[in-house]
């Protein structure tokens, strides 16, 4: 009717009418018992339009009669962790569901949920260290925030004035670091140089000393176990 007509339909409109009937064929096959069918039409949908949570909502069921009851036991898992804060696991659990059911809308929202959780328990934990007087274990934690979540600002600050308050140390711990590998002590002289590392990342200096104190000590354990 709209081309005898002379009316010009936009392609965002025509494409949504294609997945308007695409999803309710869907819905009939479902109803038919055609799973295998039906989830084909839902995940096509999802490909062109990943946050259609009807779609969403109608795959995981399907997927969750040819899985029997293996996703909604994980999500629960999921969840439970997530609510005692262990977001490790949880992201792992959602994880497990995601190789399940790849389009799981809810399981991603919740991966990326945990991964700010987590970084932020990691900054929270090195600032807690930091009010401590313990700057190179903040640093650590902060660090590890970062991994996890390396758009994290605030742990990327925190991070950057744990650094600033050691920089007048550096030259201490090199001496010191210096004087327990000439005393070959070099456990010692290893742990200093990797703090400093922490500290200055790049500090060629502390990473020559690093590289000689891991070797030697690796060649002084050698000839001990002989």
């Amino acid at each position: 009717y709209a081309s005898e007509s002379g009316l010009k339909i936009s392609d965002a409109l025509i494409e949504r009418s294609k997945l308007s009937r695409l999803f309710n064929a869907g819905v009939n096959l479902l109803q038919e018992g055609k799973l295998k069918s039906a989830a084909m039409a839902f995940q096509k949908i999802l490909k062109k339009d990943p946050k259609n949570h009807s779609a969403s909502a109608y795959l995981q069921i399907i997927l969750e009669k040819q899985s029997g009851s293996k996703i909604k036991e994980l999500m629960d898992a999921a969840d439970k962790n997530f609510q005692e804060k262990n977001y490790l696991i949880a992201r792992e659990y959602f994880q497990k569901v995601l190789s399940i059911n790849p389009e799981n809308v809810t399981a991603k929202e919740k991966i990326q949920i945990c991964l700010f959780m987590q970084s932020e328990k990691d900054r929270q934990a090195g600032a807690v260290l930091a009010r401590s007087g313990k700057p190179i274990e903040a640093i650590r934690m902060f660090l590890q925030s970062l991994k996890t979540l390396p758009t994290n600002s605030k742990a990327t600050s925190e991070l950057s004035n744990a650094r600033s308050a050691m920089y007048p140390k550096i030259n201490g711990l090199i001496k010191d670091g210096i004087g327990s590998y000439n005393e070959r002590n070099y456990s010692r002289s290893t742990k200093i140089f990797e703090e400093i590392l922490l500290i200055v990342p790049g500090n060629k200096e502390a990473m020559e000393y690093l590289r000689l104190s891991m070797k030697k000590g690796e060649a002084l354990k050698n000839l001990k176990s002989k």
